[in-house]
């Protein structure tokens, strides 16, 4: 009997890692009650089938209480494999899923196409800035300021 539990229950928690990590991709930190609240019922109530009876007792939702435990050890997993990272105070956590070592976060332009790039591609445009205007720099030479050219 203890076998066919760990069994389910690691089933289970692998269901809702994969859960968590589809709903994290591409995303920042999120609270992990909102990641609780995607665990399917039908998951929930089968483990809650694995859950000894004095566990749940005197729950006023015996489901939502199997969601936290089913939620709590997911997180724990991917938490434990350096798939995600946690911060905050119990039933205020927030997760999310760690950008591996050489990828990073925001796709960069490749250095061959930052290398291949003219000089005369860029456009040049004078300002003035706060600092000029105070110490007499003349507005009117400044392109950006139309007001100021038209004096």
């Amino acid at each position: 009997m203890a076998d066919k539990h760990e069994t389910t229950s690691t089933d289970l928690v692998e269901q809702v890692k994969e859960i968590f990590v589809q709903n994290l991709s591409g995303r920042g930190w999120r609270p992990i009650t909102e990641l609780e609240a995607m665990i399917p019922d039908e998951v929930a109530d089968k483990r809650l089938a694995t859950t000894h009876p004095l566990a749940v007792y005197g729950q006023a939702n015996p489901r939502e209480f199997a969601r936290l435990q089913l939620a709590g050890d997911a997180v724990k997993a991917l938490k434990e494999s350096e798939t995600c990272e946690v911060k905050g105070n119990e039933r205020k956590e927030e997760v999310r899923l760690v950008v591996p070592e050489g990828v990073a976060e925001v796709a960069a332009p490749p250095a061959a196409t930052a290398a291949s790039w003219d000089k005369s591609d860029v456009s040049v445009v004078q300002t003035t800035t706060r600092t000029d205007a105070q110490t007499g720099g003349d507005e009117r030479r400044t392109p950006s300021c139309p007001v100021a050219q038209d004096r």
